[in-house]
């Protein structure tokens, strides 16, 4: 910054300088990528990089550094989306909404060069975000809610079609649940919630995010191990929540 570089040229140089001492210093392949891409991140934020800017950088470093030492796509994407928010937590006042975006940016820059179909990018980067913004707060609603609209800004860049899209960003969302050990009902109630929010995202008519609801909270108590009879309660009560929150009558 001193000698009037570029940010990007800045981040970069940030990035290289903390992989190579955490080499030197025999840390793991993963601390390397993870340092790199918080160096770069740094190093943005001194130079007043959008947060954007710096998504892309932490995603950048740590996809260079991480591909070198053979890390796999969902080591990439945690790290890459750790990186970013670590930053964001330590030198932007930013909402949890905001480093799940950010974070999100950082996941999909990290996974630029991995061979994933739209639904496994989309599921991966809901995790990551889940990952990210857990290390700064307990796991609640919330952050769940976070990691299913994540997929679903994911899966709404593909050519896969907005039941489909709700459909995954339930599954992201009922994953995220459980990652945070929450009952199996409560994982098919998010589920629906975050199924209904990506159909409500695409404007899907009210009829439409209360079936997809449904649909999404049925699937992920299947998955958490319930009875059908369970799993169609779970679907009854996700749609009727639903229809509840879009304005439609009893």
């Amino acid at each position: 910054q001193n000698v009037g570089l570029s940010p990007e040229l800045q981040t970069s140089l940030a990035a290289t300088a903390a992989a190579q001492a955490a080499n030197v210093n025999q840390l793991s392949a993963q601390k390397q990528a993870e340092l790199a891409g918080e160096a770069a991140a740094s190093a943005g934020a001194l130079a007043n990089m959008s947060m954007t800017e710096l998504a892309s950088a932490a995603g950048s470093a740590v996809l260079f550094v991480g591909s070198q030492a053979g890390l796999t796509p969902e080591e990439l994407a945690v790290l890459a989306a750790q990186s970013a928010t670590a930053v964001l937590q330590h030198h932007y006042n930013a909402s949890l909404s905001q480093q799940a975006q950010v974070a999100s940016a950082a996941v999909a820059v990290a996974l630029t060069n991995a061979s994933l179909t739209p639904a496994e990018e989309a599921l991966l980067t809901g995790a990551s975000v889940l990952t990210a913004l857990r290390s700064g707060s307990g796991c609640d609603a919330e952050l769940v809610a976070h990691a299913g609209e994540a997929a679903q800004s994911v899966a709404s860049r593909t050519s896969m079609n907005v039941s489909d899209q709700a459909a995954t960003s339930g599954q992201a969302a009922a994953q995220a649940a459980a990652n945070c050990s929450m009952s199996p009902a409560m994982q098919a109630q998010l589920a629906g919630a975050a199924a209904a929010a990506a159909g409500a995202t695409a404007n899907l008519s009210s009829d439409e995010q209360t079936a997809l609801a449904g649909q999404a909270a049925s699937v992920a108590a299947i998955a958490a191990g319930l009875t059908a009879e369970q799993a169609a309660q779970a679907a009854g009560a996700a749609a009727a929540s639903t229809a509840q929150n879009v304005g439609l009558s009893p």
